[in-house]
C-alpha cells in the first residue's frame, strides 16, 4: 500500500462506518455489501469479491472500497465464520484485533484501515497484500523440486524479525507487543518484495495484566490453544503469550524455509541431543549463521533462546548482505503466483534457488542428522508403472513389491515387504534386526517408506522414532 492510501484513516484511529447487511448472500465467496440511499453521500461503499482464506474464526475476502474523490482501493476485509458472527465474544476479538492494529505503522505489518459496524456483526478492512502467504511459496517450490538458498531466507526473516522487533519496542511505559500466532501462513510476501506480518487476532501485551472475566486483556491471553501446535515451544504455551513464544515461532519458520518440510510437534521426553538432530535436518550443508540461529530460536529451555528479536536481525542482515534479496523475492512472487505444472524459475533468480530431488534429498538429511548408517527410500509399486525420481539401485529382487527411489550410505540389507507394507500402512515398524521403517510423505508423490539403519548393536529411542515420524508426516 502506498503512502497515499495509507493517510486515508490515520494510523492511530478507528472509524467504524454503517452499512446495511445483504439481503441473500451471492454465494460462499461473493458477497455485496451496500450502504443504505440515504448514506450514500455520507459514507463510501465496498463491494465483496472472492474469498481468499479463512482460519478458525474468521474468513478474508478481497474487496474494492469507494471513497470519493479519491480512485478506488483494494482492500483485505476481515469477517467472521457465518455461524460466529452474532457471537459477542467473537466480536470482541475481531474489535480488539482492529484496536491492537490502528496503532501499528511499519513496513513489515499489514495496515489496517478501519474497522465496519453493521450492527449485528462487525468486520475488519485491511491493507490487501497481493502476494502469497509463506507456505504457499514454500509448498509451491517444493512441488517442482527447488528450495529457498540463504539470502532468500535471511531476507524473509529479516523481515519477520523487524515487525517483531518494532512490537516489541513500543512507547515507552507500554509493554511489548506479542503475536502470538506467528507462523508461514500469517507471513505474507508481496509482488513488490516486501515481508508482511498479518493476524492479530489472538495479540496481546507481553506477560499479560491483572485479568478479569470481562477485561478483553482476557480473552486473548486465553490464546485458544496457542494458535498452530509445532510452532508453540516445548514447554507449552503460557495463559499469557510472551515475547519469548514469537521468537521460538520465528525459529520454526526459519526451520520450515530451508528443510522445506513442517517443523516437526516436539515429543514428551525431548532432549538436546534429539533437538539437535532436529535443527542439524533443517541446518546441515548452510552457513554457520544458519545453525546458530535455529539453535538460538529453538533452544530448549526459555532462557538459552533469542531474548530480541534484535539479536535475530543482525543473523538474518548477515545471510542477505550484498544480495538484492527484495529483488529477487519479488520476481519470485511473481513468477509463481503464474506457475503452472512445467514451472521453472527465470534465469535470474537461479543464484537464489536450490534445484534437488525430493528423495535423495530426505535420504541424504536423514542420515547425516539421525546418524544412520544408511537410509534407504522405497515407493510401492504393486500393479503400476512407477518411474522414481532417482534410482540408485535396480529393483532390489524381481518379486518385490516395491522400488528403490534413494539408498545413502552402506548398511545391511532392506527389511521385507511385509515390514514395508507394514509401516506403509501403520506409519512405523521395526524389522528383525532393528531397521527402523517409516511411512513419510514427500511432495508430488505418493506415500513412500524410509528405512533408517543405526548400525549393528544401535537403534534409536522411542522419543526419537516419534521425532522422526513427526518429521515425515
Amino acid at each position: 500500500m502506498s503512502r497515499s492510501q495509507a493517510t486515508l484513516v490515520p494510523p492511530r484511529s478507528l472509524d467504524a462506518v454503517e452499512h446495511s447487511r445483504p439481503g441473500d448472500e451471492v454465494s460462499t465467496s461473493t458477497l455485496q455489501w451496500q450502504a443504505p440511499p440515504e448514506k450514500l453521500a455520507l459514507r463510501p461503499g465496498y463491494t465483496v469479491g472472492k474469498r481468499l482464506g479463512a482460519g478458525g474464526s474468521a474468513e478474508v475476502f478481497e474487496a474494492e472500497l469507494r471513497r470519493p474523490p479519491l480512485p478506488p482501493q483494494r482492500v483485505a476485509l476481515k469477517r467472521l465464520l457465518p455461524g460466529l458472527r452474532a457471537d459477542p465474544m467473537q466480536q470482541r476479538k475481531l474489535r480488539r484485533e482492529a484496536q491492537i492494529g490502528a496503532t501499528l505503522l511499519h513496513d513489515n505489518i499489514v495496515s489496517t484501515l478501519e474497522l465496519i459496524d453493521l450492527g449485528d456483526e462487525v468486520a475488519l478492512a485491511m491493507e490487501l497484500v497481493d502476494g502469497l502467504p509463506g507456505q504457499r511459496l514454500l509448498a509451491l517450490l517444493t512441488e517442482h523440486g527447488f528450495r529457498l538458498r540463504p539470502p532468500l531466507v535471511g531476507h524473509i526473516l529479516h523481515g519477520v524479525f523487524s515487525a517483531l522487533h518494532y512490537l516489541q519496542s513500543l512507547k515507552p511505559g507500554q509493554r511489548p507487543l506479542v503475536h502470538a500466532d506467528l507462523s508461514l501462513e500469517n507471513v505474507m510476501l508481496a509482488r513488490d518484495g516486501r515481508v508482511r506480518l498479518i493476524d492479530f487476532g489472538l495479540s496481546t501485551e507481553d506477560g499479560g495484566s491483572p485479568e478479569s472475566e470481562d477485561s478483553d486483556d482476557a480473552l486473548t491471553a486465553l490464546h485458544e490453544v496457542g494458535g498452530k501446535p509445532s510452532y508453540a515451544p516445548p514447554e507449552g504455551m503460557p495463559r499469557v503469550p510472551t515475547v519469548v513464544g514469537d521468537l521460538y515461532a520465528a525459529g520454526v519458520c526459519a526451520w520450515e524455509l530451508l528443510s522445506g518440510r513442517r517443523f516437526p510437534v516436539l515429543p514428551k521426553g525431548t532432549g538436546k541431543r534429539e533437538l539437535g538432530s532436529v535443527v542439524a535436518f533443517a541446518a546441515s550443508g548452510q552457513p554457520a549463521q544458519v545453525w546458530l540461529l535455529l539453535r538460538d530460536c529453538l533452544a530448549l529451555a526459555p532462557s538459552e533462546r533469542l531474548q530480541s528479536a534484535e539479536q535475530g536481525l543482525s543473523v538474518c542482515a548477515r545471510l542477505r548482505e550484498g544480495h538484492p534479496t527484495e529483488a529477487a523475492l519479488a520476481k519470485l512472487v511473481r513468477s509463481l503466483q503464474l506457475a503452472g505444472s512445467d514451472w521453472l524459475p527465470p534465469d535470474a533468480l537461479l543464484p537464489f534457488l536450490h534445484r534437488f530431488d525430493p528423495t535423495m534429498d530426505l535420504a541424504d538429511r536423514l542420515r547425516q542428522s539421525f546418524a544412520a548408517q544408511q537410509v534407504e527410500v522405497f515407493a510401492h509399486a504393486a500393479g503400476d508403472v512407477m518411474e522414481p525420481s532417482l534410482m540408485s539401485d535396480p529393483i532390489p529382487h524381481a518379486a518385490s513389491q516395491f522400488v528403490q527411489q534413494a539408498r545413502v550410505g552402506q548398511g545391511r540389507s532392506r527389511p521385507s515387504d511385509d515390514v514395508l507394507l507394514a509401516a506403509l500402512d501403520e506409519g512405523f515398524a521395526t524389522s528383525a534386526d532393528g531397521l527402523l521403517c517409516l511411512r513419510a510423505r514427500v511432495a508430488g508423490q505418493r506415500d513412500l517408506v524410509v528405512v533408517l539403519d543405526p548400525g549393528p548393536g544401535c537403534g534409536y529411542s522411542a522419543t526419537a522414532s516419534a521425532l522422526l515420524r513427526s518429521i515425515l508426516q
